[in-house]
């Protein structure tokens, strides 16, 4: 819990971008989080909550559930996260920050190898412009 509570006041005194974090009813292993759509995606503009659960952090990746609806193939509509970070790719030396980051990158580059939406992932492969144009509109729509 120590560690856990380090990397929170670290992120409070420098925060990183498009990121807000608060502690959920006192329990520092349970995150709210915020984070604004990194730009020049279909995410751009939106403001999105999600929840962090860090119970077996660091010895497991954070599990990260959205609450704002978003249109893309790796979280599903109930706002679970699929990506590589909980399949065999995680390291227990991986700071918060840099979870963040690659949650970034992951709007920012969506992959189809692990999906949890099956439509955006067969949009994504067959037609990119028509994927950004319905991400976009949930976006517009839920992430105000």
């Amino acid at each position: 819990m120590e560690a856990i509570m380090s990397q929170y006041n670290s992120l409070l005194m420098q925060p990183e971008p498009s990121f807000m974090i608060s502690i959920a009813n006192n329990d520092y292993s349970r995150w709210n989080c915020v984070m604004e759509g990194p730009p020049d995606t279909p995410y751009a503009g939106g403001i999105f909550h999600f929840t962090m659960d860090l119970a077996n952090y660091p010895n497991t990746c954070p599990v990260i559930v959205f609450q704002t609806p978003i249109y893309h193939p790796n979280i599903s509509p109930e706002g679970g996260m699929c990506w590589d970070l909980y399949y065999g790719k995680w390291i227990r030396t991986i700071p918060i920050r840099i979870v963040f980051t690659y949650l970034i990158g992951l709007l920012a580059n969506p992959t189809s190898h692990q999906n949890s939406l099956q439509e955006a992932d067969n949009l994504l492969k067959t037609n990119r412009e028509m994927f950004n144009l319905r991400a976009r509109e949930y976006t517009q729509r839920y992430a105000k």
